[in-house]
């Protein structure tokens, strides 16, 4: 019997060097649960994108969030028909014509950049 990865996972695991943590559960326990986080963890892209697109069996509503805490209700946090209502509202301004549209295409990138240099 295989003992599980999630119990012994810690917050300072996470906020240290993740890599190697993280390299460990997608070989040998790609959804765990983490009791210290009250949250599952799912750490292979094929599986997030079925948890992602599986909104009768998943929810992005959940409760605690550290998202919703830190940002409010937000679209990350909302599932479909209210994430969808907001992502249409805010999707124009996004657009290469839109309000944030001449940020993305031409600034973001090398912000982005810097932030993942230091």
């Amino acid at each position: 019997m295989t003992t599980s990865l999630g119990p012994s996972i810690t917050m300072d695991m996470l906020e240290g060097e993740h890599e190697p943590l993280l390299a460990e559960l997608r070989a040998n326990e790609p959804v765990c649960w983490v009791p210290a986080l009250a949250m599952w963890f799912v750490t292979r892209w094929a599986d997030v994108e079925t948890v992602d697109n599986d909104t009768e069996r998943f929810t992005a509503a959940t409760n605690p969030s550290f998202l919703a805490r830190a940002l409010g209700p937000n679209m990350l946090t909302m599932d479909p028909p209210e994430a969808t209502r907001t992502r249409q509202a805010m999707i124009g301004s996004f657009r290469a014509s839109g309000v944030s549209g001449d940020f993305v295409a031409n600034r973001l990138e090398a912000m982005v950049d810097h932030y993942l240099d230091l």
